[in-house]
């Protein structure tokens, strides 16, 4: 066996790649060499392949050919210790395909007497040497004295056994769920899951017997491994992800594939990419090794064959003697005979006609060519296009592989050794320990040798394999800095190769492409410098692309990439990330879009309405209108001050579209708001035969298209305002601008086309100016004419840019300091300065947040609607007099309030006495509108200015009081003890009937033309009037009059509070300027009094009491919860902090604020603003009442650690915006109350914090925290004081009950958790600890022996007030507040 000299014969993946013909071919190609040359070759030879990357248990499976009686019995497939099952069903289906499968599966065999036993003999020889010869030698000698072939396949299949299914139904399970898909290409990914799925539907041994329950099962695992693949998917796949799995019906798994090939296919295209490029150059080659020799010389030449014929690529090598070669007597061709000549038998399908045969030994051929499956579309000279990184095992190295040649050095980070195809410049040349190296495809490629090499003075490189069949020198970025001790640093246009140990630069490559080549250069060269310069032009262009970004409003470098092709030559939309846009443009995962479109412009209109915004626009709109034609997508905005505008517009809409375009709509889509279902739009859109369709409840999606373009607009509208740091209240002017931009931009559902255009070359329209974009917010000179400035006055004024005139050929430019718009073509941007800068944009200049004072037509306006059409000027809130009286509605409001002064007798009209100055009046227009944002009625109020009064002469007092929160919650648990009802009533234009005293005389009202020749014509005031200084006080002194005359008294605790006394029955009503609440156990009385009230004033019954002073009232069989849930939403929402992570507590845990002198200051105006309406809610909210008292002290100089104090608040807020107080019924109505002082707490001025809780009948009513106004010099001098104001607090509590009539049978109860203070108010003896507070104790001592008050002694753990005093820990917190009865009826249970 030794005098044998060994060649392999091998048909690399012929069953993968090629056409079946060739295949064919290649195979019996092979096996005629064989025969021909058997006394060369033993009965089976093989050698070593890498089939594949990722499946382990074929990584090293060497391709076969069986030598036997048959020689058309082949297997790719060698049976090893790791891959019997592959190889038994192989075999299975070889041997049954010969219908030799009788002979591994019958258990009989015929006797040896029998006359058919020599041919059962014979094919059992046959069949059993197909066996062995398929098997490695080790496995072989195991079974070569079986004496069948049955015996050796049952042996095998014991000797093979790997375990109970169930483990490896696990491990297959296991491997799926693992499977991802890490950059690799989808069709690499999905074929791995494909042969895990076929393998668990072979092991898979379930059965049913149901049909229907077969199909359900099949469904089920159909479902299952849709997910699995579409988990496994990279993260560019999310939203198709999405897309698939809001699919009904759902996709199976085929299905699923397609679709996600689909969209990586258009995704490529819109990137530019080949369509079916997955960015590596994966080579199919059909190869045989042929004769190469290496010299064993060291420095000698290497011996290069290479030929080309059937077709195809074939290469072999042999080490020692060359083998004898067959040539065509035909074609003097090689590696044919002229039997497989195709110029006689004829050429088959797969031939490529257009390349012409290539010559042995020609000197042009310096490394083999390569067949490159890639689309026809795709240049071959893009080497960037392939792959480098390949899994390999065993002695096998990883290669970069291209279709192109080139003589450069590719930095290459996936090689594993450096490569060269050109071995001329190689020296000392000897034999590799590597004989193969795997290329992108995962085909071998044999190594001829290795050797050095020096590219430049400082890189000479060792071990540089020679690889012929390559096409580019690599460079192993792993290797190099290995060997040489370097670093290599890569930017996005060059790297370089530094020492580690001296830091100097000793080599540099340059990018081209996607691709890193090594420069070749001298050393003296400053390759860097060169570099650099050389993107100058790069760097241009980038400047360029970013201008054009902000300038389309923000519009992606996709769009931008089509606009602009010239600016990416050199760069790519990767290149560009816009933080901005991804803060204004994030959204989930949309549905699938719908492909029907209307064949023509206008059949079919959508329609949508957003709002309402959290601050009014320039013009006073809050919401806009968005109309969209289907078939063009051309969008048409529409700004609003209210939602019930929308039926007007559209209507105007509609006129507009028929008078300019010559085209009915015949279809308008919107949702369900209440301002498209509406009688009047219904109304009109039946007369015009225009068909409403509507969402079903709670669809939006299907308005999609109208919701998606607001969403389009809104992005846009946010990155044009965070990019100019603009104010919020320039929103208005920003959505008309991206309307007139986005109709104006080329769209992906338009085939790349612009709505614009699309609408045009459709319908004939009149021209619409076009103007050049230019960046939203940058600074506009604006040309100011010689009528506007004098000679020496500057000739342009700095304005902001804001948007385009839609039917003017002229800019939209903002003046904020006089609050003018300019419309103008003269005009000189600087659209990289912005007018706002970030400090401005974070603060908000509120000055500057102001309406336009300048009128301009068709301010709202946006698309192309005429300048008579729509507009918002229809219902302003504050229109002038002139215009009020031109709207029925205004004026309808204007006569209400006129007849209501003159039923009161306001006034009267009489000449102006000489020396007497009028004071003037003006009209005050408001809407009322309801819950859902619709109007409820207009209101004109006729106001006094009362700024212009003297005191003295037109006025005196002003003072009136109003009833006390705590008087009412006093009455509410007394109400919730005693069950008393609570009804409320509200007087209409409460302070009219208020009776002057003074001598005040008024303008006429505007709009009143009662002026007659001769003395000017005023009103004398009868009454008061609103806007009079003394108006308030007037109503409650004719009030209280009024009251006093039917038997009531006020009481002395609380003059808003007046009584009525019926033996033991009694009737109260407290008052609030007009809103009145009455209760009481006297319904009689009740009822009398609600006449009397309607009798004297105008008055409206609101029923029973829910909603007083922003307070909500609910009654229940439980008792009455009050909270103010409505406002803190309110709150919330106005501040932006309605997405906020929730705090547990309104402050941290013993944090003391303080004033630092190098503190960072906050915007004061915001800090007072915020902290006066939280202070608002304390109303109701005990648990904020410590924190407000300490934020409120510094108003004068907030910093940023008091505002984000106050931002804590907001935060806890969040975590419970409906928690109040119930007030639940108890057995008595007992006064009792908590009190603590927290010493010294203050570190500003170490001055003590006291607070106190009282209850009434076991209801929280009144409380109290505040900081004292002198340093106490102990605790107990801390608490007394403390408890004196406490004493005080109940001491009123008890006055106010001894009015209602309800005595306190026992003494008041103080709980007190400082012992010293307990024993200083029971001790008569004055000391030094006392002498500080002399009178409290005098006071207290006092009150302690009359019997009114009692002060126990209470645990520190159980005393209530001590979240009065101090920030403490969450559990005490919410255990206080469970004890003083706070609790949240909108939680969920």
């Amino acid at each position: 066996m030794s005098q044998h000299k060994y060649a392999s014969n091998v048909v690399e993946k012929c069953l993968e790649y090629g056409d079946p013909t060739e295949q064919e071919l290649l195979i019996e190609e092979i096996i005629g060499q064989s025969e021909e040359n058997d006394n060369l070759l033993p009965e089976s030879s093989y050698i070593p392949l890498t089939m594949t990357n990722d499946k382990p248990e074929l990584s090293s499976v060497p391709v076969v050919h069986v030598q036997s009686e048959n020689p058309s019995f082949t297997t790719n497939v060698i049976l090893t210790e790791t891959n019997y099952d592959v190889w038994s069903q192989i075999m299975e289906m070889q041997i049954a395909g010969r219908e030799k499968l009788e002979y591994l599966t019958s258990k009989t065999s015929p006797k040896v007497t029998d006359t058919s036993y020599a041919k059962w003999y014979a094919e059992n020889q046959k069949v059993k040497g197909w066996l062995l010869t398929s098997m490695s030698p080790e496995i072989m000698k195991r079974y070569l004295r079986l004496p069948t072939a049955r015996e050796i396949w049952t042996a095998l299949a014991k000797a093979f056994y790997d375990g109970a299914d169930e483990s490896q139904l696990f491990a297959l399970n296991q491997r799926a769920f693992s499977t991802k898909q890490v950059g690799r290409p989808l069709s690499t990914y999905y074929g791995d899951l494909i042969e895990i799925f076929q393998e668990l539907d072979h092991r898979d041994k379930f059965v049913m017997k149901d049909p229907d329950d077969v199909i359900a099962y099949k469904k089920s695992v159909e479902r299952l491994r849709v997910h699995i693949f579409l988990n496994g998917l990279d993260a560019e796949f999310e939203q198709i992800r999405g897309e698939i799995l809001r699919r009904d019906p759902v996709l199976d798994l085929e299905e699923t594939y397609a679709y996600v090939r689909r969209d990586s296919v258009r995704r490529a295209a819109l990137n530019g990419e080949p369509e079916h490029s997955e960015l590596s150059a994966m080579v199919a080659r059909r190869v045989k090794y042929q004769q190469l020799q290496i010299n064993p010389k060291p420095s000698g030449p290497l011996n290069h064959d290479h030929n080309q014929s059937s077709g195809s690529q074939n290469r072999s090598y042999e080490i020692g003697a060359a083998r004898p070669e067959r040539m065509c007597t035909h074609c003097g061709g090689t590696g044919h005979t002229k039997s497989r000549c195709y110029e006689l038998i004829g050429y088959p399908e797969w031939w490529d006609s257009t390349k012409a045969p290539r010559k042995r030994n020609s000197k042009t051929n310096h490394h083999a060519s390569v067949a490159v499956v890639e689309p026809s579309h795709a240049s071959t000279s893009n080497p960037e296009k392939a792959s480098s990184f390949i899994a390999t095992s065993g002695n096998v190295g990883k290669a970069f592989h291209t279709s192109v040649s080139h003589s450069e050095w590719i930095i290459d980070s996936g090689a594993t050794n450096h490569m060269t195809f050109d071995n001329n410049h190689i020296q000392s040349i000897k034999s590799s320990d590597q004989h193969v190296v795997s290329t992108a495809d995962g085909t071998p490629s044999p190594v001829l040798g290795e050797g050095s090499i020096s590219l430049t003075k400082n890189l000479n490189l060792d071990s540089v394999l020679i690889v012929p069949s390559l096409n580019h020198n690599l460079l192993s970025v792993a290797q190099i800095t290995l060997t040489l001790n370097c670093v290599v640093i890569f930017w996005p246009n060059l790297c370089v190769f530094k020492d580690i140990r001296t830091r100097k630069t000793i080599g540099c490559g340059t990018r081209r492409g996607k691709l890193y080549y090594l420069d070749l250069m001298p050393a003296s060269s400053n390759k860097l410098a060169q570099v650099f310069s050389a993107n100058t032009p790069d760097k241009l262009q980038s400047s360029k692309i970013w201008l054009w970004h902000r300038r389309l409003g923000h519009a992606s470098f996709g769009y931008l990439q089509k606009l602009f092709p010239q600016f990416f030559s050199q760069l790519t939309v990767s290149d560009f990330k816009c933080d901005i846009c991804e803060m204004a443009k994030s959204h989930r995962v949309p549905f699938p879009i719908s492909m029907n479109k209307s064949p023509v412009p206008f059949m079919v209109i959508h329609s949508d309405v957003w709002g309402p915004a959290n601050t009014s626009s320039l013009s006073g709109a809050r919401w806009f209108v968005s109309f969209i034609d289907d078939h063009t997508r051309m969008t048409w905005i529409c700004l609003m001050k209210l939602k019930s505008e929308v039926s007007s517009l559209f209507q105007q809409f509609h006129k507009m579209i028929a008078t300019q375009y010559q085209s009915n709509i015949q279809v308008i889509r919107s949702d369900n708001g209440g301002e498209f279902i509406n009688k009047y739009l219904k109304q009109y859109l039946n007369s015009h035969g225009i068909v409403h369709q509507t969402t079903c409840p709670d669809t939006p999606q299907q308005n999609g298209v109208a919701e998606r373009k607001n969403r389009h607009l809104l992005e846009v509208v946010r990155a044009s305002l965070f990019g100019a740091h603009m104010p919020t209240s320039y929103w208005g002017e920003a959505v008309t601008a991206a309307a007139y931009l986005i109709n104006r931009v080329p769209s992906s559902s338009l085939q790349f086309q612009t709505p614009f255009n699309v609408l045009h070359h459709t319908v004939s329209a009149p021209t619409i100016p076009n103007l050049p974009p230019k960046v939203f917010g940058c600074v506009a000179f604006v040309h100011l004419h010689k009528g506007l400035r004098t000679k020496l006055e500057p000739r342009a004024l700095r304005c902001v840019f804001v948007g385009y005139a839609l039917h003017q050929k002229g800019y939209r430019c903002y003046h904020p300091p006089s609050r003018k718009l300019y419309v103008t073509l003269d005009v000189v941007f600087h659209e990289n300065d912005m007018y706002y800068s970030e400090s401005s944009f974070q603060g908000e200049n509120r000055d500057e947040l102001q309406t336009l004072h300048h009128p301009l037509d068709n301010l709202e306006t946006s698309g192309e609607c005429p300048s008579d059409g729509i507009t918002m000027n229809n219902m302003e809130e504050c229109p002038s007099v002139q215009e009020a009286l031109k709207d029925p509605r205004w004026k309808e409001a204007m006569s209400e309030e006129m007849k209501a002064l003159q039923k009161n007798s306001t006034w009267e009209v009489v000449d102006l006495p000489e020396g007497k100055i009028p004071v003037g009046c003006r009209w005050v227009f408001t809407i009322k509108y309801k819950a859902d944002g619709t109007i409820e009625r207009c209101k004109a109020r006729l106001v006094a200015k009362g700024y212009t009064q003297t005191y003295g002469i037109d006025y005196t007092e002003t003072f009136a009081p109003v009833a006390k929160i705590n008087t009412v919650r006093i009455l509410l648990s007394l109400a919730v003890n005693l069950d008393w009802p609570l009804h409320q009533f509200d007087v209409k234009n409460a302070f009219l009937h208020g009776n002057l005293q003074e001598e005040v005389y008024m303008e006429l009202p505007p709009g009143c033309n009662l002026q007659t020749e001769g003395n000017k014509q005023v009103c004398r005031l009868r009454k008061s009037l609103y806007g009079l200084k003394q108006s308030p006080r007037a109503w409650f002194g004719r009030f209280t009059s009024f009251m006093k005359s039917i038997g009531y008294k006020q009481s002395n605790s609380d003059h808003t509070l007046f009584l009525k006394h019926n033996e033991e029955q009694i009737t109260a009503l407290i008052v609030y300027v007009d809103d009145m609440i009455v209760t009481g156990n006297d319904l009689e009385e009740r009822k009398t009094l609600q006449e009397h009230l309607a009798r004297e004033f105008e008055m409206k019954d609101l029923g029973e009491l829910k909603y007083f002073l922003g307070i909500e009232v609910s009654r229940s069989k439980k008792g009455i919860f009050l909270s103010q849930r409505k406002y803190a939403l309110d709150l919330l929402n106005e501040t932006g902090m309605t997405a906020c992570s929730p705090a547990s507590t309104p402050m941290e845990e013993n944090l003391k604020l303080c004033v630092h002198p190098n503190q960072v200051p906050a915007n004061k105006e915001r800090y007072q603003r915020l902290v006066g309406r939280l202070m608002y809610l304390a109303h109701t909210r005990p648990d904020l009442a410590y924190v407000l008292s300490v934020v409120s002290q510094f108003m004068h100089s907030p910093s940023e650690e008091h505002m984000n104090a106050v931002i804590r608040i907001l935060r806890y807020l969040k975590s419970s915006p409906g928690k109040g107080i119930l007030f639940t019924k108890g057995d008595n109505l007992d006064i009792n109350g908590y009190t603590d002082a927290d010493w010294a707490g203050s570190v500003q001025d170490r001055r003590s914090t006291s607070g106190y809780f009282t209850f009434v009948g076991g209801n929280l009513v009144t409380w109290r925290s505040k900081k004292q106004e002198v340093v106490a010099r102990s605790s107990a001098e801390a608490e007394y004081r403390g408890m004196a104001k406490a004493i005080c607090e109940m001491l009123w509590i008890r006055n106010l009950m001894q009015d209602l009539h309800i005595k306190q049978v026992s003494p008041m109860k103080l709980y007190c958790d400082n012992k010293a203070a307990c024993d200083i108010a029971h001790n008569p003896v004055q000391h030094d600890r006392t002498k500080h507070v002399e009178v409290d104790r005098h006071f207290i001592k006092e009150k302690l022996e009359e019997k009114l008050i009692e002060v126990p002694h209470v645990r520190s753990q159980d005393q209530l007030a001590d979240v009065l005093t101090k920030a403490v820990s969450n559990q005490a917190f919410n255990g206080c507040l469970d004890k003083l009865g706070m609790s949240d009826i909108y939680a969920p249970t």
